[in-house]
């Protein structure tokens, strides 16, 4: 609802050019010389700022795999299907145990 997304909207700020720069240009992540822990890496399909590329290649570097989110934009959390966000984390949590 509109009165929802005002209420977070108020609570952020303008990114700057530089950082909106840095975020637009993708360099691979360096490879790590450790045992990587356990590690979820999501990602939304409707993301404008993250591409899917960004978040397989993330995951490839710490040795899981990802999960895209279909339907769901950047702020997932805050999307009214947050759940959907929700649901693989728990998912996952609940492997711990």
């Amino acid at each position: 609802p509109e009165a929802t997304a005002h209420h977070y909207l108020v609570r952020t700020q303008a990114e700057s050019q530089r950082a909106l720069l840095e975020m637009s240009s993708w360099s691979p992540l360096p490879a790590i010389d450790f045992e990587p822990p356990p590690t979820l890496v999501l990602g939304a399909e409707r993301d404008a700022l993250v591409p899917s590329f960004m978040v397989e290649a993330t995951a490839e570097a710490y040795g899981s795999s990802a999960e895209i989110l279909p339907g769901l934009a950047h702020i997932m959390m805050l999307e009214r299907d947050w759940k959907d966000a929700a649901r693989p984390l728990l998912n996952w949590l609940e492997t711990f145990e």
